[in-house]
């Protein structure tokens, strides 16, 4: 048999998933076009909203049920935190914080920004540091992924980012003790500059 197997191609013809993940990819340019509630609610419910309302689990894992991430929302019109039960917007504060959640230029103008908090007031409180650790990132991941290939399904752009000045920031969510900011997150429509790189990367 020799020392591998080759594989045949992915069949992404016949995937529309694999159509959609074939579309996934970072991107640091958005139009400043806001976008519209129903499409913030879509995004929101795939990045970690309940999808089996009997038992309250969410669109992506937490270690035993824990669902110690939570999901804060900053636009052009303040800070918010993600409440998936009813579902809603909480508003933090009435003031657009964008430029916080990175230290590169394009958070101030993307028209959304998702920072991904780790709540380890959820988890046992004898659980050894690098398990609790461990378990936030990986849900922090799970959900990053799942904004990416909404995102992608519905022609919009992303990109994700550990580039963060946290400690400004924590004041500015008013974030306690227990809460670790893992990830920032953009996501909104694609600008014109971002396609023609893309086009350039893809021909070139």
């Amino acid at each position: 048999m020799g020392n591998e197997i080759v594989l045949p191609p992915p069949d992404i013809k016949k995937s529309t998933f694999l159509q959609t993940i074939q579309k996934r990819h970072t991107t640091r340019d958005y139009a400043t076009k806001q976008l519209p509630i129903t499409e913030v609610s879509n995004i929101l419910y795939a990045a970690y909203g309940i999808n089996r309302p009997k038992t309250g689990k969410r669109t992506a894992p937490s270690a035993h049920d824990w669902q110690y991430v939570d999901i804060y929302v900053s636009d052009a019109n303040g800070l918010y935190i993600f409440n998936p039960q009813k579902p809603s917007l909480e508003i933090i504060l009435e003031k657009d914080v964008r430029k916080k959640t990175g230290i590169q230029e394009y958070p101030a103008s993307a028209p959304l920004n998702f920072v991904y908090v780790v709540n380890y007031a959820r988890m046992p409180q004898d659980l050894p540091e690098k398990e609790k650790s461990l378990f936030g990132i990986t849900t922090v991941g799970a959900i990053v992924q799942n904004v990416y290939l909404y995102a992608a399904s519905a022609e919009l752009v992303s990109g994700v980012r550990a580039d963060i000045r946290r400690e400004p920031l924590r004041k500015t969510m008013k974030l306690n003790d227990d809460q670790e900011i893992i990830l920032a997150q953009s996501v909104g429509y694609p600008s014109v500059v971002g396609e023609v790189k893309k086009w350039v990367h893809n021909i070139f």
